[in-house]
C-alpha cells in the first residue's frame, strides 16, 4: 500500500466526544470507544482528546503490508475529538491480516493504539456521507485536513493526495484534492509564495511548478474548508562537463544520491526526547526534505559530517553562486554529496584546504559557525564585548563567525560561558542552526 492510497483511505466524520478530565500539556488520550479488533470492510474510528491544537495521524503497517509507517493526515484537536475514519478495504493484498498500529502525535509526543485485523467483519462499514448529513451530529466547526474557520452548515473533509511535495527548480507536480461528501462548490487554489511556486489548473486538480529555491504553502479552498500542501523547492540537477573543471552547478537529483539515507514517510522520530529543545526545528526541516531520519529515529546526539551540513544548508537556503567551481580531490561525481559540496563551494560557504574538503569528517562547532555565517548574507557584525571563557580555543579564522552567530541567536554556547569550538556539532544542533537561518 503506497502513501497516496493510504491518504485516500482516510475520511473524517462528525462524532461528538467529551472528556471530563483536563489534560496536562503534551498529553494525548485515545477514546475507550475504540475497538481492538476489526475485519475486512470495517471502518476504524480514531478518536480521543489532546492538549495539542494540531496532531498528526499515522498508520504503522504489518510486515505483510510492507511494514513501515505511513503518514495519513494532520487534523485539529476538535477533529480528533469528533473522530476520524479509516475505511479498511476488502482486498487482502492491500489490507493483509495482522497487527496495525495507529500513531497520533505532535512534535516528539505520541500515543499509539493497536488493533488486530481479521478477515471477518466485526463492526461494519461507516458511510461518511451519512455521518456528515446526520441530524444527530450537528457540526460546530469546520472539519478539514487542516483546521479552518467556523462552520456555516454542512462540514466538508478536504484532503490532498500529495500533502508534501519536493521539487527541483523548473519541475512540476500535479495535485488532486478529494472532498467528502461530494460538493458542487468551486475550488480555489491559493499560495502567498508566488515567487517560489506558480499554480495552474482548475477544479479538483492543479499543477504546482517550482520557480525558486525555498519553502511554499499551497491551499485548496472549498468554501471555508481547505487542504494544505507543503512544497519544498530545491535547486535543479547538476550536469558536470567531461573536463576536470566543474561547470556551473545546479542541484543533483535524489536518484543520483543512491547512498544517501532516505527520509521517513513522515518524520515523527521516536528519539527526539533526547534533544527535545530541537524538536520543532527537526520536524520543520524533515517535513521539507532538508534532513532525514533512519528507521524512525533521528539520532539527534549523533555527529554530523561536513558533507551532511553542507547539504542541509544548500537544501534550505537560496544561496547565490559567486565563485568558479573548484575540484576537491576527495569529492568525486559518484559521491551523493558531490553536487551540494560543489554548490557550497561556489557559494563561498566552504573552501576546503590543500585541495581537500574532508567530506566525511565531523563538522566542529566552530566550523559550523563559519559555514552558517557564510551562508547568511545578512549575518550581523560580531560583538565581542562579552567573550566565552574558552575564547582562546577558537581558531582565528572562526572568531568573527562564532560571535556573529552568537549575537544573532543562531548558535549558542554549550553553557553561558563555554562555546566548545572543537566539539562535534550534533545532528540536533545542526538542525537548529539551519532552522534559525531559515527563520531570519
Amino acid at each position: 500500500m503506497d502513501r497516496t492510497r493510504a491518504i485516500c483511505l482516510i475520511t473524517a466524520v462528525i462524532m461528538l466526544f467529551s472528556s471530563a478530565s483536563v489534560l496536562a500539556d503534551g498529553e494525548i488520550v485515545f477514546s475507550d470507544e475504540m475497538n481492538a479488533a476489526y475485519g475486512l470492510g470495517d471502518t476504524v474510528v480514531v478518536k480521543g482528546t489532546t492538549s495539542f491544537p494540531y496532531i498528526n495521524v499515522l498508520l504503522n503497517l504489518p510486515e505483510a503490508a510492507g511494514g513501515g509507517t505511513r503518514y495519513m493526515t494532520s487534523v485539529s484537536k476538535s477533529d480528533f475529538e469528533r473522530g476520524i475514519l479509516i475505511n479498511i478495504g476488502t482486498d487482502l493484498a492491500a489490507w493483509p491480516i495482522g497487527t496495525y498500529t495507529i500513531i497520533v502525535g505532535s512534535s516528539n509526543i505520541s500515543a499509539t493504539f493497536e488493533f488486530e485485523l481479521g478477515e471477518e467483519s466485526v463492526s461494519g462499514y461507516i458511510d461518511p456521507d451519512e455521518y456528515y448529513n446526520s441530524d444527530d451530529d450537528e457540526p460546530t466547526e469546520a472539519t478539514s485536513s487542516t483546521t479552518s474557520g467556523g462552520n456555516t452548515g454542512t462540514s466538508l473533509y478536504v484532503t490532498a493526495d500529495k500533502p508534501q511535495i519536493t521539487l527541483a527548480v523548473g519541475e512540476s507536480e500535479t495535485v488532486k484534492i478529494t472532498v467528502l461528501p461530494a460538493a458542487t462548490r468551486s475550488i480555489s487554489w491559493i499560495t502567498e509564495d508566488n515567487d517560489i511556486v506558480s499554480l495552474s489548473g482548475s477544479g479538483d486538480t492543479a499543477t504546482i511548478t517550482a520557480k525558486k529555491v525555498g519553502a511554499a504553502t499551497v491551499w485548496a479552498y472549498v468554501g471555508e474548508f481547505y487542504a494544505q500542501i507543503n512544497v519544498t523547492v530545491r535547486r535543479a540537477a547538476v550536469v558536470p562537463t567531461e573536463s576536470t573543471e566543474t561547470t556551473e552547478a545546479t542541484e543533483a537529483t535524489e536518484a543520483s544520491e543512491a547512498t544517501e539515507p532516505t527520509e521517513n514517510a513522515f518524520p515523527l522520530f521516536s528519539d527526539m526526547d533526547e534533544a527535545a529543545w530541537a524538536t520543532d526545528a527537526v520536524m520543520f526541516l524533515a517535513n521539507r526534505g532538508i534532513v532525514q531520519g533512519y528507521d524512525g529515529k533521528f539520532n539527534p546526539n549523533g555527529a554530523v559530517t561536513r558533507a551532511e551540513f553542507a547539504a542541509m544548508l544548500i537544501r534550505a537556503l537560496d544561496v547565490e553562486m559567486l565563485s568558479p567551481a573548484v575540484v576537491f580531490s576527495d569529492v568525486t561525481q559518484d559521491d551523493w554529496f558531490y553536487t551540494v559540496v560543489t554548490q557550497a563551494q561556489r557559494a563561498n560557504i566552504v573552501q576546503g584546504y590543500g585541495g581537500l574538503f574532508n567530506p566525511l569528517a565531523n563538522v566542529t562547532r566552530q566550523d559550523a559557525a563559519v559555514m552558517a555565517c557564510r551562508a547568511w548574507p545578512d549575518a550581523p557584525v560580531s560583538d565581542m564585548t562579552v567573550i566565552f571563557d574558552d575564547h582562546t580555543s577558537i581558531a582565528s579564522y572562526a572568531i568573527e563567525s562564532v560571535y556573529s552567530m552568537k549575537n544573532a541567536g543562531i548558535i549558542n554556547g554549550m553553557t553561558a560561558s563555554i562555546f566548545a569550538p572543537l566539539e562535534n556539532t550534533t545532528r540536533a544542533q545542526a538542525a537548529k542552526i539551519v532552522y534559525e537561518l531559515i527563520s531570519r
